[in-house]
């Protein structure tokens, strides 16, 4: 950028460092220094990342690795010019100092270096600090397909300063923002910035004697480190420098004698923030279901355009206004969460939807334990266009119901003619179409799918609004789950009954079976795989396990992470899910199931109209035919977004496969730590991206650092920066939200995922896990009942456990905390109550 006549580029040399070179510029005191730009340091990286043949940490990369003779000819001819001095080395990475973060104390300084190789050492230890777990993890809601960035290297005289301190000229922790704050202690500055500042002081701004109040505190002081003319010249800088930025700053300084020197400047992050910021409700207990872990960086980029894409067609459709300052989705430490707060506050300008109810619904178990702030929006609005828009949610009605069933067959031939092409024979330029044909399906898909979701939310709200207008709240809560078991056709239960129809085959051919149950497990898969087809007795299943890959073969668990392998690339669990059924002779019948469930669901059924609608219920009866149905829809075109991510993947591999070839990604894998933007870069032109590896690195390097950080909560309010959480349960008893209705007494198995669950779960136990996805729903058939502490009632995982007839309670806060494999728990799902009945015997 270009201010007074001065060029400066935070990319190039770092914020740190281009705030220094402006108060140069302005006339302020600074150290005599130079700065190692962000390109010695990138072209750095791109020679060691070139050199490697597997993925190491770049710290240690930068630890051990020796610099090129080039590279260290030219820092001696740069330290040779300061020689004479003791030297402080600085980061100044290009995202340091900004007005959203500051990196204080994340990335290393080093003072008083003195000698050539203490000089590279301190360089490196700069350099390594770009790397550190606390740095990745400071920024915690940065997007994880974000700009990388880079590291700056200031090189500066060290000053022996017999003074030193941080001025903020907006005290950050007052309730009188407008004043100053000063900390200021002996010596050269870290103990300062260690707080272990010997004065503190909160000053007015204007001539200090006329401020009695700071006055009356500096003269309490024993021994002040700064005379009154000293913190005088201190506050005239740095209101001068606020001036300059026109914004409130935060201010590194130093006196030696009475001489003022600026160390740094920077803004104050968030401009001090206020109490007066709205809280906001963030949650993943439902969005947590297709995505629960930290996400790559090509799931998010291509995920968020999916998505905003999404909710501009449901409320266009729906005539709703959106705030231009809504962002409905974001990420904490990588992993995705909804901002409540804002969709709800949407919702408010539809009439009959009651936006708490809707928020259990989404799986907040207990909004009410949250105190956010909900912005209600004028319904008028939508009223006054109420004919326009229902005239074009008439249209899109129309199309939803009477053209999804050609669209469908013309999907699916359009999938398999996909899955049939060689992407390997493909050129580059027809790669380059097959990325707009693919995405052009996904969105076509992903349109469909929100038009049944939408469809599905009206009227399930509308049901709930009956139902809680007409019986008790505990009787509306039991009768919403049972309405919609046993819906049957539902695509999301298909594969689990698929699979054991496949295992009551297995078990009419002897050999077979005792082959299955001696596999003690299927790390090789397709091994095992090769030696059943040298079996005759294996042909039938054989054939119905191909037909069952070319059905649901695209599916896994995460099935919305592009990074994740499908059943198809890898079908070790499927194999042991099959294993589990062998052995236990309790398995029900696949069409068994489906009855018993829909029994359920017509016993509720008649139930609420003998009891409640004796006299009419047609809109109830409408109102629960369109929820019904348009479940099965979404259940349906949810199926073929997973299909369509599927396809998504495959062409992403031979992207990466061919970025491997031309040494620009050390694997294939790695294609899934590009962004969208950088990948389609690449496509136009094949020259570019020659900055992969590194790009690849940093995104490595912050996701491992995402997935070991704690977990943020699954729900919580934010407040200026500050995270809340609702209330912690009693830990004998404790409520989730009833999803699938039941009364079962069983042992807990408390899984992590779904693989762990092939292995360990015995036929009949509870499954206790944080969330569950359509990937985990084989499992439910051996399993007594369901509790997760993610996920909300309308889930899709939740409209299978009630296709199987299985009991399930869902976003139960702090269940994995309460909950240990071997308790003994009852639950009544119907109610949504879990009791701890016996803890399990320590081992």
């Amino acid at each position: 950028m270009q201010e007074h006549g001065v060029a400066y580029s935070r990319q190039q040399f770092g914020g740190k460092a281009c705030h220094l070179a402006r108060l140069a510029h302005e006339g302020f005191n600074v150290p005599a220094s130079f700065v190692i730009s962000t390109t010695v340091f990138d072209k750095l990286m791109d020679t060691l990342l070139a050199e490697q043949t597997s993925h190491v940490n770049p710290q240690v990369l930068l630890q051990s690795a020796p610099f090129p003779d080039s590279l260290t000819s030219k820092l001696k001819e740069a330290y040779e010019t300061f020689a004479d001095f003791p030297l402080a080395i600085r980061s100044s990475s290009s995202d340091e100092d900004s007005a959203l973060h500051s990196f204080a104390g994340l990335q290393h300084s080093i003072l008083g270096v003195e000698g050539f190789d203490a000089f590279l050492a301190a360089i490196r230890t700069v350099w390594r600090s770009f790397y550190a777990n606390d740095r990745l993890l400071y920024p915690i809601q940065t997007p994880p397909d974000a700009r990388v960035p880079s590291m700056a290297v200031i090189v500066q005289r060290f000053i022996p300063a017999n003074a030193s301190g941080i001025i903020f000229t907006k005290n950050p922790v007052s309730a009188k923002p407008q004043s100053l704050l000063l900390n200021v202690g002996r010596g050269s500055g870290q103990c300062v910035v260690g707080n272990e500042a010997v004065d503190s002081l909160t000053l007015k701004r204007g001539t200090l004697t006329k401020d009695a109040s700071f006055l009356r505190s500096y003269d309490e002081l024993k021994d002040p480190v700064l005379s009154l003319e000293q913190i005088q010249a201190v506050c005239e800088a740095a209101l001068k420098i606020e001036e300059i930025y026109n914004a409130p700053q935060d201010i590194e300084f130093c006196f030696l004698g009475d001489k003022l020197t600026i160390l740094q400047t920077r803004p104050i992050a968030n401009g001090g923030g206020s109490a007066s910021e709205k809280r906001q409700l963030f949650s993943n207990v439902n969005v947590g279901e297709a995505l629960s872990d930290a996400v790559t960086p090509m799931t998010w980029s291509v995920g968020m355009a999916f998505a905003q894409l999404g909710f501009d067609t449901i409320f266009k459709t729906l005539g709703l206004r959106v705030p231009a300052e809504y962002r409905f989705v974001t990420t904490f430490h990588g992993r995705i969460y909804l901002n409540a707060s804002q969709f709800l506050s949407i919702l408010t300008q539809i009439p009959f939807i009651d936006p708490k109810r809707l928020g259990q619904s989404a799986g907040v178990a207990k909004i009410s334990d949250f105190d956010f702030d909900l912005e209600r929006l004028s319904p008028w609005k939508l009223l006054g266009s109420l004919p326009r828009t229902c005239i074009e949610l008439g249209k899109t009605q129309y199309k939803f119901w009477f053209k999804l069933k050609p669209w469908a067959k013309d999907f699916k031939k359009q999938r398999d003619e996909f899955l049939q092409l060689d992407l390997s024979k493909q050129s580059h330029a027809q790669l380059c179409a097959l990325q707009g044909r693919v995405e052009a399906m996904l969105n076509d898909c992903g349109q469909s799918m929100l038009m049944a979701a939408a469809s599905f939310l009206l009227s399930h709200q509308l049901l709930l609004a009956i139902l809680h207008a007409v019986a008790s709240r505990e009787d509306a809560q039991s009768m919403e789950s049972a309405l919609f078991s046993g819906l049957r056709n539902v695509r999301s239960a298909d594969p689990g009954l698929a699979l054991l129809q496949i295992a009551h085959g297995i078990r009419r051919q002897a050999p077979l079976m005792q082959r299955f149950l001696a596999a003690e497990n299927f790390d090789n898969s397709h091994e095992f795989m090769a030696e059943l087809r040298q079996m005759p007795e294996a042909s039938a299943f054989l054939q119905a396990f191909d037909e069952f890959m070319k059905k649901y073969g695209l599916r896994t668990t995460q099935e919305a992470e592009l990074a994740t392998a499908r059943w198809s690339e890898e079908p070790s669990y499927l194999l042991q899910i099959l294993q589990a059924h062998l052995q236990t002779d309790s398995t029900k019948n696949p069409n068994a199931i489906q009855n018993d469930a829909a029994k359920i669901r017509k016993e509720s059924t008649e139930q609420a109209f003998n009891t409640f609608f004796k006299r009419g219920g047609s809109i109830f009866k409408l109102a629960l035919r369109m929820a019904q149905k348009s479940a099965r829809l979404r259940e349906e075109w949810r199926a073929y977004v997973v299909d369509c991510l599927g396809l998504y993947r495959f062409f992403l591999k031979e992207c990466g496969a061919r970025l491997s070839a031309q040494s620009k990604l050390l694997q294939s894998d790695d294609v899934f730590y590009l962004s969208r933007a950088e990948l389609c870069a690449w496509l136009e032109d094949e020259a570019k991206l020659c900055d992969a590896q590194r790009i690849v690195a940093f995104r490595r390097a912050q996701q491992l650092a995402f997935m070991a950080s704690p977990r943020m909560p699954d729900s919580f309010v934010l407040n200026h920066r500050k995270v809340k959480q609702g209330q912690r349960q009693a830990r004998q008893q404790f409520q989730g939200i009833a999803a699938s209705p039941g009364t079962v007494v069983a042992r807990a198995r408390v899984l992590h995922s779904p693989a762990q669950g092939a292995k360990t779960l015995q036929h009949g136990e509870i499954i206790v896990a944080r969330y569950t996805d359509v990937g985990w729903t084989p499992l439910f058939l051996l399993a007594s009942a369901l509790l997760t502490q993610q996920g909300g009632p309308l889930s899709h995982s939740c409209v299978v456990a009630r296709e199987y007839g299985l009991p399930a309670i869902v976003a139960i806060p702090s269940l994995l905390e309460q909950v240990k494999t071997g308790d003994i728990l009852h639950l009544c799902a119907d109610m949504g109550i879990v009791s701890i009945v016996e803890r399990a015997q320590e081992p």
